[in-house]
């Protein structure tokens, strides 16, 4: 498995401006890159995007306008969608919200809570904020299970963003894929001695595993690679550019099976990285970049096909959110997969450029030190449920309070 990206750039193959799109990018303020790639994010999740549609604004019932958040994202998502080449200025849907102030950065989760909250609690029709959550919350069960008499005690979180670690634990340090990543999340703790668990069935303190299992899974599911860290020498946060790969398709069903088992997984895991056709080192085999890319989507597809024998949780990578530059500082932009057409499309704030899968890799961030600052690197993926009905028209149909 090459930990290197086997192309470097594309960019360079390609000029700026034959690759540009006309297609509407979002306006920053100053320090609101992080919120656009959320909404970009949440625009292209189709499945969302109708559920926003199907409701009806009524200033009588609702209020202002302006005042109105879900309104001002129909408006929003309305513009990205109608409009072609002319930047949209979602400042109306921020004010919504509360954000007046764009001096200070928000943090990527910070901004996801924010507006996760508000279409949560705030929705105005109920049936609207059960649709939201159907779409993209999850539940984790949290298990401590008493080793002599396997008595067991859980509790059920519901998450919409599922964080994982790029240090790994002190069994498996420094996961190098996503899938490391997931079954470090998973792996049991062992709890004895000081530390042992009160088995409520025994009476007394025992020997117990606590460990972590998936329960339900949504249509799409969110993963924010945690780069940022405390360093309590320096007694700063700083930034891990390390290495750490994620798949065009996402083999979840192993992380959902009862008879997971983490200590076993790590083997197993090693051979699913090692299909990541990303990930392969295929040196000079391809003189072009179209060569190297239907061999990637070729591989991609003979494992799409293998997974899904397994069972129904397999995953198609369709956002990719980067920050480039150190902790506290730097900027944020969003890769996105047209599922209509299968082409990467990056959006910048209000640049929107086509781009390969060269550009893929290099989010994978790398254990070069002399590259960390100057690429961007993943801190957050979205997948897709493989084989979701989509409209048949990419552009969906508008409300009629919308038109314009």
């Amino acid at each position: 498995v090459s930990t290197q990206s086997t192309w470097g750039s594309f960019s360079d193959m390609v000029s700026k401006e034959e690759k540009k799109l006309d297609i509407p990018g979002l306006v920053d303020y100053g320090t609101t890159d992080t919120h656009n790639c959320i909404i970009q994010l949440l625009f292209h999740s189709v499945e969302f995007r109708t559920q926003i549609y199907k409701w009806k604004y009524s200033e009588s019932v609702h209020g202002p306008p302006e005042k109105c958040q879900f309104f001002q994202l129909q408006k929003l998502f309305a513009q990205l969608q109608t409009l072609k080449g002319t930047p949209v200025h979602p400042k109306p849907f921020f004010e919504s919200l509360g954000l007046t102030e764009y001096t200070v950065a928000v943090d990527l989760i910070e901004f996801w809570n924010i507006l996760t909250d508000t279409l949560s609690h705030c929705a105005p029709d109920p049936t609207l904020a059960k649709e939201y959550e159907s779409i993209f919350t999850f539940q984790i069960r949290d298990v401590l299970e008493c080793q002599p008499c396997n008595h067991s005690s859980s509790r059920n979180e519901s998450i919409q963003v599922l964080n994982l670690s790029l240090s790994g634990n002190a069994s498996h340090p420094n996961p190098t894929s996503i899938e490391d990543a997931i079954s470090v999340l998973l792996t049991p703790e062992r709890l004895y001695g000081d530390n042992s668990y009160f088995c409520q069935s025994c009476g007394a303190k025992r020997e117990a595993l606590k460990f972590t299992q998936f329960g339900n899974l949504t249509p799409i599911m969110f993963f924010a690679l945690q780069r940022f860290e405390f360093n309590f020498d320096t007694m700063t946060i700083v930034k891990k550019n390390t290495f750490l790969s994620f798949p065009l398709t996402l083999n979840m069903n192993y992380f959902t099976k009862a008879a997971y088992k983490a200590d076993d997984a790590f083997v197993r895991l090693r051979n699913m990285v090692s299909l990541n056709p990303l990930t392969r080192d295929y040196g000079t085999a391809f003189p072009t970049k179209e060569d190297y890319e239907k061999e990637v989507l070729k591989a991609d597809s003979i494992n799409r096909a293998d997974y899904l024998k397994e069972g129904e949780d397999v995953y198609e990578l369709y956002a990719i959110i980067c920050h480039v530059g150190a902790a506290g500082s730097g900027h944020n932009y969003i890769y996105i997969q047209d599922i209509y057409t299968h082409s990467w499309i990056c959006y910048n704030d209000t640049s929107v450029t086509k781009i390969s899968y060269a550009e893929i890799q290099s989010s994978f961030g790398s254990n070069d030190a002399s590259l960390h600052g100057f690429k961007g690197n993943a801190i957050m993926v979205g997948y897709r449920k493989c084989g979701l009905a989509l409209p048949k028209n990419p552009d969906v149909a508008l409300p009629a309070h919308l038109t314009f």
